[in-house]
């Protein structure tokens, strides 16, 4: 590539997009990764990701993760290593991996562990929406209006000037939308989640979760990694670990990390995994973007 490239993984929602089973099938590397995974959860995690329609719960993230960290694997003996990582909410965990910031094997154990507080916590009427044609400075202010303690309702995705996503509680979230309906065209789509991810609805489960973080061992990674919770590319290892944590209840600044890629000269970004929300996401957070993505082996260049 005449630029620099970053590699990015996608988050729970790709699950439902379908994982393409074809590097399982076409490289050993991969269904190695498989086998590692399958010991140290002591499950058979192929059938989980590619033999059932619909991935239970509690595994979608680790099916998700194994199977992305798997292509990426194959990329790098491929094609070398990118001059940069990112993950779009829980592909973030891929990235760490796939960057060795932590062990593949203690990733897992970590997701695991998360998704059981995860199961856990009752969730009470939350919901998320990605909102179109609204200036983010006037989805702000009407999140305000709603709620000015952003508590109940607040942007939990930055993505561009005109397209962002709010979660909350359902009543506070519609609230938000009728009062942006009066003032202008917009298009407001439910993202299906029954709960509020990166926002203070969060916040039980990020206290929860704060003493498995802190059992797991991080490492100095040689390449930079964009993180979520600030934008910004980093190779600190316990700012790492901090930044990973806190993205747990706070929102995700993808349009940061698009324009830090861009100011360190990586304007290719290749999406790792199924469908193509990171690279959708990505070309309207910047111009200068070039996005592609690698789900199957047809994919590779």
């Amino acid at each position: 590539m005449k630029y620099g490239w970053c590699a990015a993984f996608p988050g729970r929602e790709a699950v439902l997009k379908g994982l393409d089973k074809s590097f399982y099938r076409d490289f050993t590397l991969v269904r190695n990764i498989f086998e590692e995974a399958d010991e140290i959860l002591k499950v058979k995690l192929e059938k989980f990701c590619y033999t059932n329609e619909k991935i239970e719960f509690t595994w979608q993230t680790i099916c998700l993760v194994t199977h992305c960290y798997a292509i990426y694997k194959v990329m790098e003996v491929i094609y070398g290593k990118p001059n940069a990582f990112a993950g779009y909410s829980q592909g973030e965990f891929t990235a760490f991996a796939a960057s060795d910031i932590i062990k593949f094997s203690e990733i897992l154990l970590l997701i695991k562990s998360l998704e059981n507080i995860l199961y856990e916590e009752k969730v009470i009427g939350e919901c998320m929406y990605r909102i179109v044609n609204v200036d983010i400075l006037e989805l702000l202010k009407a999140c305000r209006i709603v709620d000015n303690s952003g508590n109940k309702v607040s942007v939990s995705s930055y993505i561009s000037d005109k397209q962002n996503i709010i979660s909350g509680l359902r009543n506070n979230v519609m609230e938000v939308i009728q009062i942006l309906k009066r003032q202008k065209n917009i298009w407001a789509i439910d993202l299906h989640s029954d709960r509020a991810y990166h926002s203070p609805m969060c916040n039980q489960i990020a206290e929860k979760s704060k003493s498995l973080f802190n059992k797991v061992q991080f490492y100095t990674p040689s390449i930079p990694v964009f993180n979520c919770y600030d934008g910004l590319k980093n190779q600190d290892k316990n700012l790492l670990k901090e930044k990973l944590s806190k993205q747990i209840n706070h929102p995700i600044r993808w349009n940061k990390i698009i324009k830090g890629l861009v100011e360190s000269n990586i304007f290719n970004l290749v999406e790792i995994g199924p469908g193509c929300t990171v690279s959708g996401n990505s070309r309207i957070a910047h111009e200068r973007i070039n996005c592609s993505w690698i789900g199957s082996t047809d994919n590779l260049w």
